[in-house]
């Protein structure tokens, strides 16, 4: 009888031991992932300006500004830029930069001096390339055309723009 008690008592002893162990795993994993999501360091209302030799380059305004140890997360971005001696307007509800790439999600909207306006709900631009992407349906208007595609990849270096299952309105200026 005192051999069944003290072989019960070990064999609890080490579910005890087997249990608190991977509780402790588990523990140390759920801390380390909420680590992980509290910023480094977080702004409000915020306004940036990147000024080069040649005056003021870009200006970013945003309601808040997350920087984390991976990536920087802004929230109701409005960017203005002078690209080419042109000013361009970026907005979006959220911008996530993440090495040499921004991800632009929730009524994302550009605008340029020429007239042409785009809009989707998630894009990607990879800053080192200059090329802007969106995976989603957009809707790029111009004074020539309307148009309404699944997906497009914009190289703003080279000024060409692909895209995919596109729909087009053609504005006839002059009659031939």
């Amino acid at each position: 009888m005192g051999l069944k008690i003290f072989i019960t008592f070990i064999f609890v002893y080490m579910a005890a031991i087997g249990y608190l162990t991977v509780s402790k795993e588990k523990f140390i994993k759920k801390s380390a992932e909420k680590r992980e999501k509290i910023p480094l360091i977080e702004f409000k209302n915020i306004k940036n300006y990147h000024i080069t030799k040649s005056g003021v380059d870009t200006i970013v305004k945003a309601k808040e500004a997350l920087r984390f140890k991976d990536h920087d997360e802004i929230k109701e971005v409005d960017i203005l830029t002078f690209y080419r001696e042109q000013k361009e307007i970026l907005k979006a509800k959220q911008a996530n930069l993440k090495q040499n790439k921004i991800f632009l999600y929730g009524d994302i909207f550009y605008q340029n001096e020429e007239g042409i306006t785009l809009k989707s709900q998630k894009m990607e631009y990879d800053i080192k390339n200059k090329i802007i992407s969106s995976k989603t349906p957009f809707t790029l208007n111009s004074k020539k055309a309307l148009i309404t595609g699944e997906s497009f990849v914009y190289n703003r270096q080279k000024g060409i723009i692909k895209a995919t299952k596109i729909e087009a309105t053609i504005k006839e200026t002059e009659k031939i």
